[in-house]
């Protein structure tokens, strides 16, 4: 078995590329402007002085919006995603999207890609406590229905042949791997309650919605580049919709009941995926599924995660680790704060790939000290003529 790593302290890191686009109500909290009350930062109805001085700088930014690509942050790369050369016009929707659409998402470097580690939370509270358990239970049916067993690989069985490791649950043939991939990524819900919420309460969000319909995004292109490799079959689609419309319904009410405990047990489920998919590295590393080791990924896996053409299925494997970590992280983060009052600490700049894949999340006064500074690093080079507003689709 894998042993757990202990949590790691922050990696700060001094960034001056373009960030992903920011509320100019955040940065006037964060830096005290307007407001009165000093500790966390705090989201809600913007006053006339905001309105209008959201107006004066975004008429001002205007003139600096890039015609293309996406960046966020250093792990964030200059090339759009499936921008080609020679495209013109021309769309091809199977497999080969070719325009710049999507979401910002990262593209990583082979030292970030490395550096993610298995990590567990501790459970302090009651809410804690709960959350984990929800995700012990739904493992325990989601290892049942996929054929998960994953017996530990003894010194006495390790030189059996492959299908009897199979057989008996201590690997995984490629197709158990797909179901269960496929089964993992089926389901968030989390940015259209989000967005609900706000149409209901008519107030703003707090930078909550983009970057969970970006996660949710991230999400659905993991399902889609799978797919891509085996279609499931008949059953495998009927659980996947079962799966999806229970999950949806219980988390969406959670989420109306109590948010935070929502967002800690979508994080404890992204501790697991990490889990998953750092044991299927392994298998496909030392020769356990033999028909991914040469493997070609899919076009619509090798562009938006800008891979080589010789991208096999270790490398999408090491970037949907990657991103899962991302989620870890982000919802560790979520899970510390008032999601009624506070501004979401990362929707001004994500930390870097490192640090979101050996830490959990932030601390609520962790998040407070981030906000601070990349918001006041963003008004610098405002009033120094050198912010270049990201592209936004």
């Amino acid at each position: 078995m894998l042993a757990r790593n202990s949590m790691h302290t922050l990696r700060s890191a001094r960034i001056n590329v373009p960030l992903r686009g920011l509320s100019t109500t955040a940065l006037r909290f964060a830096n005290g402007v307007g407001s009165a009350t000093q500790g966390y930062p705090e989201a809600g109805s913007p006053s006339k002085q905001d309105v209008q001085h959201e107006k004066e700088h975004n008429l001002a930014d205007l003139s600096k919006k890039r015609a293309v690509g996406t960046q966020e942050g250093v792990h964030f790369q200059m090339t759009p995603p499936f921008q080609q050369k020679g495209a013109g016009s021309n769309l091809e929707v199977n497999n080969k999207p070719l325009g710049d659409y999507l979401l910002t998402h990262p593209v990583y470097t082979n030292d970030e890609l490395k550096s993610v580690q298995i990590l567990e939370f501790e459970k302090k509270s009651f809410s804690d406590k709960f959350a984990n358990a929800l995700v012990k239970m739904m493992r325990t049916s989601f290892d049942l229905v996929t054929g998960y067993k994953h017996k530990e690989l003894t010194p006495e069985v390790k030189d059996k042949p492959l299908d009897y490791l199979i057989s008996k649950g201590y690997v995984l043939s490629e197709r158990q791997w797909l179901r269960r991939f496929i089964f993992l990524e089926s389901v968030a819900v989390a940015a259209m309650v989000r967005h609900l919420r706000s149409l209901r309460r008519m107030n703003r969000d707090g930078g909550y919605i983009n970057m969970l319909l970006a996660e949710a995004e991230n999400e659905r292109m993991h399902l889609m580049s799978f797919l891509a490799v085996e279609k499931p079959s008949i059953f495998m689609r009927a659980m996947v919709l079962a799966a999806q419309g229970v999950f949806f319904n219980a988390f969406f009410l959670g989420y109306v009941i109590n948010p935070k405990i929502c967002h800690r047990f979508t994080a404890v489920l992204e501790e697991e995926a990490v889990v998953t998919y750092t044991r299927a590295i392994e298998e496909i590393q030392n020769g356990f599924v033999p028909g991914w080791t040469h493997k070609k990924i899919p076009q619509i896996a090798r562009g938006y995660w800008q891979l080589p053409d010789t991208a096999t299925m270790l490398d999408l494997c090491l970037v949907v680790r990657a991103d899962e970590s991302n989620h870890r992280f982000t919802n560790h983060t979520m899970s510390e704060l008032d999601l009624d009052k506070h501004l979401n600490p990362l929707s001004l700049q994500e930390p870097d790939a490192v640090t979101r894949g050996t830490k959990l999340g932030f601390t609520r006064e962790e998040s407070a000290a981030w906000l601070a500074e990349t918001s006041n690093a963003i008004q610098k080079r405002k009033d120094e003529g050198t912010y270049v507003k990201p592209h936004s689709h």
